[in-house]
């Protein structure tokens, strides 16, 4: 039962990305049907089960916050659908976290991470090799993305995020494993996870790909240190090497980054901050809604985008309360990834620092998937003292003060 527990689990994360990407209502109902199969094999198996935790508690009072903000949303439809979204995104949290209990559940998670962008990656560079783009469904909803790459209308930046969590993944299963033949299939299969990720032409995906591969070397075992510098460098090669041959729509973006920053609007980003800053002072308590900034800026004449910076974005919606209670479950989030075990512990910080990065030009707040990463390292950081290896002291008696007893 625990082994159909974890495929479960990993066939959720997988129906998670598949419906962010393909974007179809069947997929919305078989990762809930699948969510609730995890839940109630978890229950059969006694896994899923509730733990008490302050991170836990601030998590739930989050849902709250947003549940309440219904009632002073300025689109109250669309906050009533987001709040209902986060009550699946917080099951999804806890019930990853619950299902984590050793090591073998980690690497079974960590299997699925890698592979759940492997599909959408074929498509793009299919569309790539044939000249073809796959953006059509996000201009017909007033997005032009030229010749970045996407697929069935989502998000690429959002591609991108998943990109990153598959090759840090695939890294970290190299890492930890003696077999050769393994290693020979996630090193090739993370490369080419990064290169669909360059397809999607987001900066901020590439750079939290880099920080999390940094921490990644950081906090390596010595022993280990020459091959995750090897992996990193290897990375870093494909990165240089790749990026000046994509089409220049996409190349542009990576080598104007500098550019971007000090004299572009980097992305419209700029003029979307203006416009937090006027939305900020008018409800700087308890923000606009859920999820409402976009609607709210749409009504006053503005881009109508959402914040693109998840501290952003609840500072917006939920106010200086909201953001409070948030910064204080991710402040729960890193120390359980302080408290994993040696072993994963670079694994769980490097997933942790791919999502602040992202966060910080990117709203992944309502992201099934990152809440799932959530959960995989409170999952992770909770169970150190399960692995930890009983420590025995054993007594021996002093030597007796004249040397040998039988004298």
């Amino acid at each position: 039962m625990k082994v159909a527990l974890r495929w479960f689990l990993g066939l959720y994360i997988i129906l998670l990305g598949s419906e962010e990407l393909f974007r179809g209502p069947g997929l919305v109902y078989a990762s809930a049907i699948c969510l609730l199969l995890v839940f109630v094999t978890g229950l059969a198996v006694h896994s899923v089960r509730i733990r008490f935790s302050f991170t836990g508690a601030c998590m739930i009072l989050f849902g709250v916050v947003a549940q309440l903000s219904i009632f002073w949303s300025v689109d109250p439809d669309r906050t009533i659908y987001y709040a209902s979204v986060l009550a699946q995104l917080l099951a999804t949290t806890w019930i990853t976290a619950t299902c984590l209990e050793d090591n073998s559940s980690l690497e079974l998670i960590a299997w699925w991470l890698m592979f759940s962008p492997v599909a959408p990656g074929f498509f793009m560079i299919r569309d790539f090799l044939t000249g073809s783009h796959t953006s059509t469904a996000l201009a017909q909803r007033g997005r032009d993305l030229g010749e970045r790459m996407s697929f069935a209308g989502a998000d690429p930046n959002l591609s991108a995020f998943r990109c990153a969590v598959g090759t840090l993944a695939g890294i970290h299963l190299g890492l930890n494993s003696r077999n050769i033949y393994r290693k020979l299939v996630v090193f090739p299969v993370a490369a080419f996870i990064t290169f669909s990720s360059l397809l999607t032409g987001s900066r901020g995906g590439v750079l939290a790909l880099i920080g999390g591969m940094a921490v990644l070397l950081f906090n390596s075992a010595p022993r280990r240190k020459a091959t995750v510098l090897l992996a990193v460098a290897g990375f870093t090669v494909l990165l240089v090497t790749t990026i000046p041959h994509l089409p220049n729509g996409i190349a542009s973006r990576y080598m104007g980054i500098e550019t971007e920053v000090t004299s572009g609007d980097m992305a419209s980003r700029k003029f979307i901050y203006k416009e937090a800053v006027q939305s900020f002072n008018q409800d700087p308590t308890l923000g606009v809604g859920y999820l409402a900034f976009a609607s709210a800026s749409r009504r006053r004449g503005g881009l109508g985008l959402a914040a693109h910076n998840d501290l952003l974005q609840v500072l917006l919606d939920l106010g200086l309360v909201g953001l409070g209670i948030f910064l204080i479950m991710l402040g729960g989030i890193a120390w359980n990834a302080f408290l994993a075990p040696a072993a994963s512990r670079g694994f769980m910080l490097s997933l942790l620092t791919c999502y602040i990065i992202s966060a910080l030009s990117i709203t992944l707040i309502s992201s099934k998937f990152a809440w799932a990463v959530f959960g995989v390292i409170l999952g992770v950081g909770g169970f150190k003292r399960t692995l930890a290896e009983p420590r025995t002291v054993e007594w021996t008696p002093p030597p007796l003060a004249g040397g040998n007893s039988g004298e």
